[in-house]
């Protein structure tokens, strides 16, 4: 007799790799001696749902933020609440037609997309990019942003690329 619910000796079990993710992401700068260093924030790095708006998430942001540049907090998120759009940002969706990686064109780095990819377990996945004008940088957002970290970094001047999603940016005259 044989038994039907024993697995046969030679049978391996599959590895599979990990699900794409979908969601929203910021590219957060944080201070270096000379200029800044942008980093990129996913939704899942914060430990929120993957469908959370960018207005929803900018709280979550402005700790990062706040704790990067040495400032309270609260202060920040009292300043900054209503600028979720001061920095560059971005979001992935699952639509019918498949993955799509929505963004602004304003990302501080050169690679952005290969990062964006690796981040959110894209690669090697169909993923097409799509601009989105509601995605840039808006308005005053971005001087405020600065003005509160009492910083001026000028967004799309990149010096180099290390693979955990950190890029130098030159600040004027550095």
């Amino acid at each position: 007799m044989v038994n039907a619910n024993r697995e046969a000796p030679d049978r391996k079990p599959r590895l599979t790799e990990p699900a794409p993710l979908s969601g929203a992401y910021y590219w957060v700068p944080s201070p270096l001696s000379k200029g800044v260093a942008w980093n990129l924030k996913t939704c899942h790095d914060l430990g929120v749902r993957d469908a959370i708006s960018h207005r929803e998430f900018w709280p979550y942001v402005l700790e990062v933020l706040a704790d990067a540049w040495g400032k309270d907090a609260e202060t920040l998120k009292h300043r900054l609440r209503d600028h979720h759009t001061g920095l560059p940002r971005g979001r992935i969706v699952h639509r019918k037609s498949g993955r799509v990686i929505i963004h602004g064109d304003d990302a501080p780095v050169p690679d952005w997309l290969d990062l964006v990819k690796s981040r959110f377990r894209l690669t090697g996945v169909e993923a097409a990019p799509e601009f989105a004008e509601h995605e840039k940088m808006q308005g005053d957002d971005p001087r405020r942003l600065q003005d509160a970290l009492g910083v001026s970094f000028p967004p799309n001047t990149p010096r180099s690329s290390p693979r955990d999603g950190r890029v130098k940016s030159r600040r004027p005259g550095s």
